[in-house]
């Protein structure tokens, strides 16, 4: 029987969500390799290399760790809901079968006769960073303010005092991102989103900073956040997305977002409630088959490893300050809110309801490709909360797991560790069971609460 992780309150603070409901892209692609690190230019033609990666969008690599982290479907109490479009095509239809493979509830993905399923670009340069072209024509496009109103209307038909999460991530249009998280307020329900630097302002704009408990972010967007200028510290990031025809940035996204008027912030909990199901998207591996090709992280796979690239001191502290900046901000509009960012190779910030930023070092590992890294980061870190687990853990380690695991973001960043050791933006055979030992082959202890999501690693006290 698959392993699934346990919903259990870390204190008696928090408590455990039944569902999560998001709303995004659901898309595939195609994945290019680049030669040579230099970055693409506007009017540059180079030669990649096609390769057979798949490719998937941001809210179904997102929703599909979560439901087979936490388990989905009969007899378990997780319910798993992407709201979403997709064409009438060959893509649309698989994708369909497969979030429904992995245990969620598809009913309100709506299939499109206009347009067709999201498609993507995806590009890779040898130092593992890389972006992607996103079509901003397709059925994601076209999901609507209606399709949340009628999730929320037959929800309150059903239960109405049921606790869950609302996700807003980029790739379906700002207004219908806003709605669910205006809903999701409403219901009582935690929201957590992630925007692209383009939408900055527009987000702040619409109240989305007032709206949200947890915003999920990249260092790029966190200094679009800050009105830096990221070709100003071109060493701290190689990544950057782009949507076609989408509208240019916004020159000062920071005197924009103090301009719109502020509203009274508040924060829902910091969990929710996991359950028992079955994962057949892709089949299961045992942890014993899945070991022999991974093995122990070494010192050779650390040098290799960059989920997001080499780090400088200089870098890093780049990195802070801009964190800083961001997270300053932010929390002049919602004095509550959560922030996590990551930060390629130097791993992520993050900083809960008690404004104390915290670093979250990277675990290194044998890198395969690192498309997908970030969803699956904040996945982890979902459905560490989702458990009831804490944000974060108190304190800075200064290399992963130098302390015991105890933490969502440091769920989120075991999580991201595998997801780069699968060629595919998702890990086709990813679930608790893999987890569980990855984290033992790389020698990694975990608080009490931490290990009563797995039973599997050793247990050591706080």
């Amino acid at each position: 029987m698959t392993l699934h992780l346990r919903a259990q309150a870390a204190s008696a603070n928090q408590a455990v969500y039944k569902r999560i409901v998001g709303t995004g892209g659901i898309g595939s692609g195609m994945f290019f390799l680049l030669e040579g690190n230099r970055t693409l230019g506007r009017n540059e033609t180079r030669m990649a290399e096609l390769v057979p990666f798949r490719d998937y969008c941001k809210l179904h690599i997102i929703l599909h760790y979560i439901s087979v982290l936490t388990g989905t479907g009969a007899g378990g109490t997780m319910e798993v809901v992407p709201i979403g479009q997709v064409g009438r095509d060959e893509a649309g239809e698989r994708l369909l079968r497969e979030m429904a493979e992995a245990g969620m509830d598809t009913q309100h993905v709506a299939v499109s006769e206009e347009a067709a399923t999201l498609f993507a670009v995806c590009f890779q340069y040898p130092d593992s960073t890389g972006g992607n072209l996103t079509t901003l024509n397709s059925a994601s496009g076209k999901v609507s303010t209606e399709q949340i109103d009628a999730y929320f209307r037959k929800a309150a038909k059903f239960d109405s005092h049921e606790k869950g999460i609302v996700l807003a991530v980029p790739e379906v249009p700002l207004e219908t991102r806003i709605r669910l998280l205006e809903q999701g307020r409403a219901a009582g329900y935690f929201t957590a989103a992630s925007l692209l630097p383009a939408e900055t302002a527009e987000f702040a704009a619409r109240g989305g900073i007032e709206l949200t408990d947890l915003l999920a972010l990249n260092i790029d967007e966190a200094a679009a956040l800050a009105a830096i200028e990221p070709d100003c510290r071109e060493a701290a990031t190689g990544s950057e997305s782009v949507a076609i025809r989408a509208t240019a940035n916004v020159a000062t996204p920071a005197a924009a977002i103090d301009a719109a008027p502020a509203a009274e912030a508040s924060v829902g909990g910091d969990e929710a409630t996991a359950a028992a199901g079955q994962f057949s998207a892709f089949g299961e591996a045992t942890a014993a088959a899945q070991f022999s090709a991974f093995g122990e992280a070494t010192a050779a796979a650390a040098a290799q490893f960059s989920a997001f690239g080499d780090a400088t001191a200089t870098a890093a502290a780049d990195s802070e300050a801009i964190a800083l900046a961001c997270l300053r901000l932010l929390r002049r509009r919602n004095p509550r809110i959560a922030v996590c960012i990551t930060d390629g190779p130097r791993g992520a910030f993050g900083c809960a309801a008690d404004g104390r930023l915290e670093r979250v070092p990277l675990l290194p590992a044998a890198a395969v490709a690192t498309g997908g890294a970030g969803d699956a980061f904040l996945a982890g870190t979902l459905a560490g909360l989702s458990c009831g687990l804490p944000l974060t853990k108190g304190r800075d380690d200064t290399r992963f797991g130098e302390t015991p695991l105890a933490s969502a973001m440091e769920l989120g960043t075991l999580l991201a560790s595998l997801s780069v050791t699968s060629p595919h933006t998702i890990h086709p055979t990813a679930n608790a069971d893999l987890l569980g030992s990855y984290a033992a082959a790389n020698k990694l202890t975990f608080s009490p609460a931490f290990a009563a999501l797995f039973r599997t690693v050793p247990s050591q006290p706080n």
